[in-house]
């Protein structure tokens, strides 16, 4: 059986969708993995599940925008990238945060799914965020399914299992790559923390790098993965920001400013700031306090 047709209370909350059912009966439906239903949606800001006691398990891959989980009483945020994997036999609800929310999806069972589900939540939590490698694998698995749902009267199920087994095993080997990434984003919240509390004073990279426990190298490339800036460019526009406030909000001269915030001295201050901003600090007071 199969189907495009989605609830009208669904279907008003969004922008495009496309969904189809495929339900596998007989002796086959405890021995494969099998989907229920497969699609995609775009979300206005409105979208919203809220739902218990479905024998079936979710995966929901976040391609753009962003969408709220609440499950097991704790919240999660899905960004793009994010993969939700839930038991739907437990309470839940997820919703949009913005219009454009946009997302892929397999409602699945059968075979080992609960255990897999378990066990992945176990190491991954029930929302991890995909490697740069396994995202691109994750959605085409999925786009697999559809068309396979979508295109053929009698999906091949045996294939169709495999492509669902390869999704959830490919998952159990991105617990290092998370574990990783998690102990990488720690690292540079220190480092940016460090900056924060010590921005005043005439710091070095190295320095940095040190309170972060990082290699120079390797914190640049974080920083520019995570920031889109290496650190000490990081260092200067965060240095400026607190320029700026001091402009509007104090009557202390420049000088006195370029003190206060870490630069060298009013001269490297004026020169760094009309770079950036096109204009000098003074020019920049006067302009906007006019």
């Amino acid at each position: 059986m199969k189907s495009t047709n989605i609830p009208l209370s669904e279907a008003e909350h969004l922008i495009r969708w496309c969904r189809v059912e495929d339900f596998l009966v007989g002796s086959l439906q405890d021995l494969y993995f099998n989907m229920t239903y497969t699609g995609c949606y775009v979300c206005r800001d409105t979208f919203s599940i809220q739902r218990r006691n479905m024998d079936s398990m979710l995966l929901l891959l976040t391609l753009e925008g962003r969408g709220k989980l609440r499950y097991q009483e704790k919240e999660y945020i899905l960004t793009p990238g994010s993969v939700m994997l839930i038991n739907l036999w437990y309470p839940h609800e997820y919703h949009a945060l913005e219009d454009g929310w946009t997302f892929k999806y397999l409602h699945f069972c059968g075979a080992m799914s609960r255990e897999y589900q378990t066990y992945i939540e176990t190491r991954l939590g029930p929302v991890f965020t995909l490697s740069r490698k396994m995202y691109p694998e994750t959605e085409e698995r999925l786009d697999i399914l559809y068309h396979a749902a979508e295109s053929e009267e009698h999906p091949d199920y045996a294939a169709v299992s495999g492509v669902i087994y390869s999704l959830l095993t490919s998952f159990l080997s991105e617990k290092n790559t998370v574990g990783s990434a998690q102990k990488s984003a720690e690292a540079i919240r220190r480092a940016a923390a460090y900056i924060t509390e010590n921005y005043s004073r005439n710091i070095t990279t190295k320095e940095i790098a040190d309170a972060a426990f990082l290699s120079r190298s390797y914190m640049s490339e974080l920083f520019v993965q995570t920031y889109g800036m290496p650190p000490h460019e990081y260092l200067v526009m965060y240095r400026l920001s607190h320029v700026k406030e001091r402009l509007l909000n104090t009557g202390i001269s420049v000088s006195e400013i370029a003190e206060s915030t870490g630069f060298r001295d009013v001269f490297t201050l004026s020169r760094v700031f009309k770079q950036k901003f096109g204009i000098s600090p003074s020019e920049y007071r006067k302009q906007m306090l006019e």
